[in-house]
């Protein structure tokens, strides 16, 4: 089975970009008086809220695919031919989008049990949240008995006498509703992860993907990678790659670093006498040909690694 990595520092800078949009979408809210604006920053940030949740279970499901919550899944003779390489990612994105499209109360705990944190607070709250969304989506903000159903005696705003009423909604609670989502996701869900995951950067995945390719002593990792105490990659430090190339590689070596240093560059022009030739699988056998595959797959799947973070 393929090697997986969790990238905390991917996922950290995709909770960084949802915080600051639900902030974002915060301050619109407070700043507008149209009726029709505030219901649509409404839908707009509960959704952001989702997708952010949705967004880091699978990040954490793509690194350690057993945990898909999901048990068995059909696929057909065309799916299994076609996507052969891919019906790890069909399982997984099955497996979320069911549960996603069910019961938020189950997300929520299916959630904290597979990402092994604690349960998310004010859940009976962001439940009535959800639902009003849906019913300003689905049903005019008209009371239904699906909107009864779903949400709890302590929170829900409407009763029996209320359906097919307009539900009550303003400026206020559209602000009160987003803050939650803010506070629940920057101040339990982010901090708690950040605090048992924060120690999975990707120069921790690098040194790992680094001692599976090269096992010579001229070629340690910090020698050749500048990075801060906050495990962000600076750089590479190497100016003369082109003395290294000529002088102290073994050809397989010279073929990972020319691929290394081409996802880094973009290119590998920078390196003379180094060409396309040398990713000739034709001319590739044994070790170097299963390092090579190994390494392509990889930068493939995590394209964030051996590239420059500030």
């Amino acid at each position: 089975m393929k090697k997986n990595y969790l990238l905390w520092d991917v996922i950290e800078r995709k909770c960084r970009i949802s915080i600051i949009e639900l902030e974002k979408t915060l301050e619109q809210i407070k700043e507008n008086e149209n009726d029709i604006i505030v219901k649509s920053l409404f839908v707009y940030g509960v959704s952001t809220f989702e997708c952010a949740l949705t967004d880091i279970l699978r990040a954490f499901c793509k690194a350690e695919p057993h945990k898909i919550p999901s048990q068995e899944m059909k696929f057909t003779k065309d799916q299994i031919l076609e996507q052969e390489e891919h019906l790890v990612e069909i399982f997984l994105d099955n497996g979320i989008n069911n549960l996603a499209y069910g019961s938020l109360e189950k997300y929520a705990a299916t959630f904290a049990k597979l990402l092994e944190i604690n349960k998310l607070s004010h859940i009976d709250e962001l439940i009535e949240v959800k639902e009003t969304r849906n019913l300003i989506v689905h049903n005019n903000l008209v009371v239904n008995r699906l909107y009864l159903s779903k949400c709890k005696d302590s929170c829900r705003r409407a009763s029996e006498m209320d359906i097919n009423k307009p539900l009550s909604f303003d400026k206020e609670y559209a602000r009160k509703s987003i803050e939650l989502c803010i506070n629940i996701f920057r101040d339990e869900i982010v901090t708690e992860l950040k605090t048992k995951y924060g120690a999975y950067t990707k120069i921790k995945a690098m040194k790992e993907i680094w001692a599976e390719l090269f096992q010579s002593s001229i070629l340690e990792f910090d020698k050749y990678w500048d990075y801060d105490e906050s495990e962000h990659l600076i750089g590479f430090k190497k100016d003369d790659i082109e003395a290294l190339f000529r002088v102290g590689y073994s050809t397989t070596e010279k073929t990972l670093m020319a691929l290394i240093m081409m996802h880094y560059w973009g290119s590998i022009r920078q390196i003379e006498n180094i060409n396309a030739d040398i990713f000739n699988l034709n001319n590739m056998y044994g070790e170097r040909k299963t390092k090579y595959l190994f390494l392509q797959d990889v930068l493939d799947r995590y394209p964030e690694l051996f590239t420059q973070d500030i």
